[in-house]
């Protein structure tokens, strides 16, 4: 049946285009972070570009818990020279339920994308299963790409400082403990971790 809204079909069909459009342009996303090498005041930043084309469903996650402040306090528990550094557990309990019950479906693996040094990446537990958690490689880790990890960017600005986040506890938080407890539990028993002060997406014309 023929639509008799011509005005009102025009306007969603204009929507239509209007939403991928954002969707596809690359955005670059600010950590402002504290006790890097352990040391309390020891401070940096570091800049990631995102990129929708890598992996759209990533680079949706990733302005969500930007623009939501979701990793505002976290610290970043798991850190193992020469491959990952880790992070994404909220350092609320409350908020770190909530998220971790908010999956995302898998990206594409794309064969010209492969997750090198500098390169950011969602952490998961199976099929389908993403939330929150991030990696960026220490090195190249081409391993990871036939095992179903789709890059959705990378460090442009700072790798130096990713480099200096706090390595002594390797993986000795329990993400169990983090989940159920938070920062209570990281601040009394790895004190001396990394920490998240801010991310925020910078605008076009934001200073890196």
């Amino acid at each position: 049946m023929a639509c008799m809204l011509p005005c009102r079909c025009l306007a969603v069909a204009v929507l239509a285009t209007l939403v991928p459009t954002w969707a596809e342009e690359t955005f670059k996303v600010k950590f402002e972070v504290d006790r890097l090498g352990g040391e309390k005041g020891n401070t940096g930043s570091f800049v990631i570009e995102v990129h929708p084309d890598w992996a759209p469903l990533g680079a949706a996650r990733m302005r969500e818990i930007a623009e939501q402040k979701v990793w505002d306090t976290a610290r970043f528990f798991r850190v193992v020279p020469g491959f990952v550094v880790q992070w994404g557990i909220p350092g609320k309990p409350s908020a770190a339920a909530k998220w971790k019950e908010d999956k995302i479906k898998d990206d594409p693996i794309r064969e010209d994308i492969n997750n090198l040094e500098g390169y950011i990446t969602f952490a998961k537990s199976g099929p389908d299963t993403r939330t929150t958690q991030v990696f960026i490689s220490l090195s190249d880790n081409l391993n990871l790409d036939s095992m179903g990890f789709p890059p959705f960017g990378k460090v442009i600005k700072g790798m130096d400082i990713v480099k200096q986040i706090n390595d002594k506890h390797r993986e000795a938080p329990s993400q169990g403990e983090i989940q159920s407890s938070g920062n209570v539990y990281l601040k009394k028993s790895f004190p001396d971790l990394t920490y998240i002060k801010s991310v925020s997406i910078l605008s076009e014309e934001g200073e890196l």
